[in-house]
């Protein structure tokens, strides 16, 4: 249901405005979370008459509502979507406190001053815009460190989810790359 209304409310909305679809990325992906979220609480809901800047603005105010998720996606390019999980690439310094404060793990500003000059990309598989694992690519080794909450192990739920973003990357053996986060 919620892919109709992106197949037919949004790309209505993108054509008739002359936009790029993948400027759109983030706002789409609010809206399908949002229009989500509507669905959860009425199923029988008829959101194909729901136009896109209504519900754009919707769940903006949705989205301010939930205080922790604010920033959430600030900062950031969504990759790939799941049913409930989604990858992201941290782009902005705000992503990467929100990241390692939400996971209590050391990804910081030295991380973001790598990825500015080069060095690393970090990924995050996100679910309702938590944090669920982190993954850090160190270009000049292609290695790939990945951990949970608290420099956890990654746990076996998220497996299914990590062959996008380990594809052709070494994964870093050592504590599930803990050592070579805390390495960098």
């Amino acid at each position: 249901m919620i892919q109709h209304w992106m197949d037919t409310v949004f790309h209505n909305y993108v054509t008739r405005n002359n936009l790029d679809p993948n400027t759109l990325n983030k706002e789409a992906h609010l809206c399908k979370l949002y229009l989500k979220h509507l669905l959860k609480k009425n199923p029988n809901r008829k959101i194909y008459r729901l136009g896109f800047e209504p519900i754009l603005q919707a769940s903006r105010a949705w989205l301010k509502d939930k205080d922790k998720q604010t920033d959430n996606l600030s900062g950031v390019t969504i990759l790939k979507e799941y049913d409930t999980y989604f990858w992201c690439r941290l782009d902005g310094i705000e992503a990467f406190r929100y990241e390692g404060n939400s996971m209590s793990h050391c990804i910081c500003t030295e991380h973001h001053r790598r990825k500015e000059a080069g060095e690393i990309t970090v990924f995050s598989l996100r679910t309702n815009h938590s944090p669920k694992v982190t993954a850090l690519l160190e270009h000049n080794t292609n290695t790939m460190g990945l951990l949970c909450k608290g420099n956890s192990i990654v746990h076996p739920k998220y497996y299914p989810y990590l062959s996008f973003i380990t594809e052709g990357h070494k994964v870093y053996p050592s504590d599930n790359g803990l050592a070579f986060l805390r390495s960098v």
